[in-house]
């Protein structure tokens, strides 16, 4: 009988509507996290559709910027799990991006992924050198890009991600 009063006034015996119970339950059966991610890529057309990508192959939510200044005030407000950051930004190089992230403490941990359309050694040791993670090379292949960011979210799964 009180099933039936539960759901006749469309509530959970615990006070929840109905959809909000189930919305629990939908949520328990899909344990995955959810992860954000930071886009920085210079060409907003590229920017779009590496956000897809990432939407389409992970549970995320994605915040894609063209402008390499805003970076910084962003990622306070956005709290990303993982930034992807163009090396080539107009104003300022992806690179010194990279290097300011490392300096403030609360970021020495977040993976930063350079995208970039040079594969020299001379590039990949800069890359790194300034504090990235990883690189991708543009254009993104969809394949590789979604095992790099396995490897790294699955890095953070044993951290603090949330």
């Amino acid at each position: 009988e009180q099933l039936d009063r539960a759901i006749f006034n469309e509530q959970a015996l615990d006070g929840r509507t109905i959809a909000e119970a189930e919305q629990t339950l939908l949520d328990v059966g899909n344990s995955a996290p959810m992860y954000r991610f930071l886009v920085v890529e210079n060409n907003s057309a590229q920017g779009i559709d590496l956000s897809s990508l990432l939407i389409n192959n992970q549970r995320s939510h994605v915040r894609t910027i063209n402008d390499g200044i805003s970076v910084f005030s962003i990622m306070d407000e956005y709290l990303p799990h993982l930034l992807l950051l163009d090396v080539n930004l107009t104003g300022i190089s992806g690179l010194d991006i990279c290097r300011m992230i490392r300096c403030n403490p609360k970021w020495l941990t977040l993976p930063i992924i350079i995208m970039t359309d040079s594969c020299s050694a001379e590039s990949r040791t800069q890359i790194f050198e300034c504090g990235a993670t990883d690189f991708i090379l543009k254009p993104t292949v969809e394949a590789e890009l979604r095992v790099r960011l396995n490897t790294h979210l699955g890095q953070l799964n044993y951290g603090t991600a949330t």
